[in-house]
């Protein structure tokens, strides 16, 4: 008799386009990804497509990375290879690790991104346009659990983050032994615009030198940010 295969569907590969894998080694960079944002009535439009609606929306010399899933995201402080300035990190829908299935809760704690090292020297946005009102709007990160440095642990002088809402509730990290540490990034050698922080819970950092919500350190540029607690802050 005949038998059928079931095809694994992911979210790596939808149409034509190919986001970020963290499991394969050699990622697929798509220059280009779907945008709807453009109102007809705007004189704005794409200079390479000259399209309004459901077009390309295209970075000049840059090469775009899709997240879409609390793996990939999890996965980026792997990514050493791909943390230069051309490279665009986009995520295309708000992340919840709570409605996730993990081997165990400690694959919801995160490794900092980047290091003095390797620092995180390209741009990661959750910026987006609803395609019915046109309104600007950011993505959110939830139910992840910090890393002991921060989401970022070095943002370079290239390196930008910005247009997304971060969202913890209880937050217990860092150490005597770290010269730096925050929620967001533990040294900002870079760009923070438009970054919400919503904390829910108690939040105790430790650090040698620094602490901080947005950042324990910062050298760079912070504008549009903001941070909601609701509970004790130490």
């Amino acid at each position: 008799g005949q038998f059928y295969v079931p095809i694994k569907v992911t979210q790596d590969r939808l149409t034509s386009t190919f986001y970020f894998n963290p499991i394969v080694a050699k990622s697929q960079v798509n220059g280009s990804f779907n945008h709807t944002f453009i109102d007809e009535k705007s004189d704005n439009k794409c200079d390479k497509c000259r399209n309004t609606v459901n077009h390309q929306y295209h970075l000049p010399s840059s090469k775009n990375l899709i997240i879409r899933s609390a793996r990939q995201f999890a996965a980026l402080d792997t990514m050493t290879g791909f943390f230069g300035s051309e490279y665009h990190y986009v995520q295309q829908l708000s992340i919840d690790a709570d409605k996730y299935q993990w081997y165990n809760d400690n694959d919801k704690k995160l490794s900092a991104i980047g290091t003095e090292q390797k620092p995180f020297d390209a741009a990661y946005t959750g910026y987006y346009i609803d395609s019915k009102t046109y309104d600007e709007k950011s993505h959110s990160i939830s139910g992840f659990q910090l890393s002991d440095s921060g989401i970022f642990g070095y943002i370079g002088q290239k390196g930008s983050v910005s247009d997304l809402i971060v969202n913890f509730a209880t937050v217990k990290s860092g150490s005597d032994q770290m010269d730096s540490t925050a929620i967001l990034a533990a040294v900002n050698n870079g760009t923070l615009d438009n970054v919400t922080l919503n904390l829910s819970g108690d939040v105790t950092l430790t650090a040698k030198t620094n602490t901080g919500l947005l950042t324990g350190l910062s050298t760079g540029t912070i504008t549009n940010c903001a941070v909601n607690a609701e509970k004790n802050v130490s």
